[in-house]
């Protein structure tokens, strides 16, 4: 009796998915299909319940699967990306470090023909006629050489640091711009900048300039 009434259940399920969902119609027209419907529904109500929570389980068991090698998958892919950046960032860091290092020993070997006595003052002789201002009105005195401080604040051997101060008298503001521009474009640095109005002629000023230059002390024959 229980086989006649599961067939019989079978058969109006049949008809209602025909009259309601034709396209699953296919399913049941699949003869391998039609068999294991037919084996599920010739089991006991226990087994079918039982086999019925069995799927679902293995279907909630593959889901959870799939959702937790997803995740996995988008963790790695993102920490492979912050790597990626990471080193990308690091890697410019030092680029940069390399090309300032670089750049700061091409200046210190520029400045090595500043070592010899009196080289520093000429200089600044030189970039005061280049300006346009008249060695007439340009006074220059150089000191003496002194040890650079290395990143722990200790003297450095390797880099000494050469002074002078150069007077202008009776200038105007564009020469005074001009001169700052050709001193730091010499790989100079100014150290201290005194501006005082002539009080004899009007838009004219006196510019006491005081720069240094890092450079690399000769070498001892």
């Amino acid at each position: 009796k229980c086989w006649g009434d599961n067939m019989e259940q079978t058969g109006k399920i049949k008809s209602w998915i025909k009259e309601q969902v034709p396209m699953l119609t296919l399913l049941y027209e699949n003869k391998y299909v039609g068999m294991a419907y037919d084996r599920f529904a010739s089991l006991p109500a226990t087994q079918q319940r039982r086999l019925i929570f069995s799927v679902i389980g293995a279907i909630f068991v593959s889901i959870t699967l799939y959702l937790l090698v997803a995740y996995y998958t988008l963790w790695s892919i993102s920490s492979q990306s912050k790597n990626a950046v990471s080193m990308g960032a690091l890697l410019q860091q030092y680029q940069k470090i390399k090309r300032d290092k670089s750049q700061d020993i091409a200046k210190l070997e520029g400045n090595s023909l500043l070592a010899g006595p009196g080289q520093l003052k000429q200089r600044l002789l030189d970039l005061g006629r280049q300006t346009g201002i008249s060695p007439r009105m340009m006074s220059a005195n150089e000191s003496g050489e002194a040890s650079a401080r290395s990143e722990e604040g200790k003297p450095s051997t390797e880099v000494k640091i050469k002074q002078a101060s150069i007077t202008l008298d009776k200038v105007t503001l564009p020469q005074i711009v001009n001169f700052l521009r050709n001193t730091e474009s010499s790989s100079l640095n100014v150290s201290s900048l005194k501006i005082k109005r002539d009080e004899k002629m009007r838009g004219y000023m006196n510019v006491e300039v005081q720069v240094m230059a890092y450079l690399f002390p000769p070498e001892e024959p």
